[in-house]
C-alpha cells in the first residue's frame, strides 16, 4: 500500500480570517490544496479529493467573482503543475488509472477536478451530497454536479479498501469526512482534511469561524485524540508549515 501526496493548487488567504480568526487580520498566507492517491494492496488506485478547477490558472476569480467579500480573502493561485493530470504523471499514472474517488466534501477546492474522472465511482456521504445540492452558493455545482459523474453513497464510519478508515468529522461542512490510512512501513496517518485546517486551530482551540463551531470543535479534538492514541501524525487540510515537511509526489509513503 502506498500513499502519494498531490499538490492540486494553492490559495492566497487572509490568515486572520481563515486560519487565526481575529488575529493577524490582513496578513496574507499561501496555503496548499492537497489531494492524495492511495495504491491499495488489492490493486485499487483511490484518489482522495481533486483540488481546484484548472480554470483558476487563467482566472483566479472564476469561482467567487460574484462574492467579492469572499474573493478578497481567498484567492486561488494555480499553475499547470497543479492539474490532476500533471500530478498523476509525476507518479507514472494518468487519470485513467484512478479506479475510485473518496470525497471528503464538495467545496470548490476539493471537488474542482472531478470532471476529469467521468464514470469512476465517487464515494460520498449521502447526507453531505444532499446538503451540497441544497446549498449551491456554498458548493458551486458546476464543479461536481455533472451528469457524467458517478456518485456512490457510502455512509457511516467504516474501513474501505483494506486500510482506509472513514471518520465522520462534521463542522467545517455538513457531514464532512476525514480518513485514517494504515501503511505497512510508514504506519498510521490521519488525514484530517478540513476538519483541522492548520495547526493554529488545535493550538488555539478556536473553531469559531467554522460553519458549525461546536461540531467542528468536537471533530478537531476527536482527531487529535485519535492521532495521539495511535502515535500517528495528523495531517491538516491547508497548513503551509506542515506542507513543507511532507514528501510530495513523486515521493511516497508506504
Amino acid at each position: 500500500m502506498r500513499l502519494h501526496v498531490l499538490s492540486l493548487g494553492t490559495t492566497d488567504v487572509d490568515k486572520g480570517v481563515l486560519l487565526t480568526p481575529g488575529v493577524d487580520l490582513g496578513t496574507r498566507v499561501v496555503t496548499p490544496v492537497p489531494g492524495y492517491l492511495i495504491e491499495t494492496d488489492g490493486g485499487e488506485r483511490v484518489l482522495i479529493d481533486t483540488g481546484l478547477h484548472p480554470g483558476h490558472i487563467e482566472d483566479p476569480s472564476m469561482t467567487w467573482r460574484d462574492v467579492p467579500e469572499f474573493d478578497a480573502i481567498l484567492r486561488p493561485v494555480m499553475g499547470p503543475e497543479h492539474t490532476l493530470a500533471h500530478q498523476l504523471g509525476l507518479i507514472g499514472m494518468t487519470t485513467d488509472d484512478v479506479t475510485h474517488v473518496l470525497s471528503s466534501h464538495l467545496h470548490f477546492d476539493h471537488a474542482g477536478q472531478l470532471a476529469a474522472l467521468p464514470g469512476r465511482p465517487i464515494l460520498v456521504s449521502g447526507p453531505h451530497l444532499a446538503a451540497a445540492r441544497a446549498n449551491p452558493d456554498g458548493f458551486p455545482p458546476r464543479y461536481w454536479d455533472l451528469p457524467e459523474l458517478d456518485y456512490v453513497e457510502v455512509d457511516g464510519e467504516q474501513e474501505l479498501f483494506g486500510g482506509i478508515e472513514v471518520i465522520e468529522t462534521p463542522g467545517h461542512a455538513p457531514h464532512h469526512r476525514s480518513f485514517v490510512v494504515h501503511l505497512p512501513r510508514s504506519g498510521t496517518i490521519v488525514l484530517g482534511i478540513d476538519a483541522v485546517l492548520s495547526h493554529h486551530q488545535l493550538e488555539r482551540d478556536d473553531w469559531s469561524d467554522q460553519v458549525d463551531p461546536d461540531a467542528a470543535t468536537a471533530s478537531g479534538r476527536r482527531l487529535a485524540r485519535l492521532a495521539h492514541a495511535a502515535g500517528a501524525p495528523l495531517w491538516f487540510g491547508h497548513d503551509p508549515d506542515q506542507w513543507a515537511t511532507l514528501r510530495h509526489a513523486p515521493a511516497f509513503y508506504d
